[in-house]
């Protein structure tokens, strides 16, 4: 995730692929490929990714916090503050690194975003 925060996305491709080969159902792994698939530019595969996400939080099996992930790195702002809203009707536990993790970056200066996070409990930036 490192790479991420550092804005070295072909590094953390690489990283993450290698990641989901020995452990394919990592689906936090995926939403950071996506991400970075997208933020790199390669719109096919950070698709594909989504799609996948998507169908999985549809089904109940994945959060909707990773396909907010996947539309952050798309830059796709409206869709990913909506699923980060799912994810906030759901409870999930991985808003609580919502403060940390560098996918939010692009995000935390707008005024949704500290809004969320005070509905989450958590420090407005």
């Amino acid at each position: 995730m490192a790479d991420l925060g550092r804005r070295r996305y072909a590094d953390a491709i690489a990283h993450l692929e290698a990641r989901m080969s020995r452990s394919p159902g990592d689906a936090i792994a995926k939403a950071h490929l996506g991400f970075a698939y997208a933020a790199l530019g390669q719109r096919k595969e950070a698709q594909r990714v989504l799609s996948e996400l998507q169908a999985d939080a549809e089904q109940g099996r994945v959060s909707p916090y990773l396909v907010a992930i996947v539309y952050a790195g798309m830059d796709d702002r409206d869709r990913a503050f909506a699923w980060l809203d799912r994810s906030l009707d759901v409870r999930s536990r991985l808003l609580d690194g919502l403060n940390v993790n560098p996918v939010w970056a692009g995000m935390r200066a707008e005024t949704r975003f500290d809004s969320l996070l005070r509905r989450i409990g958590l420090p407005a930036s």
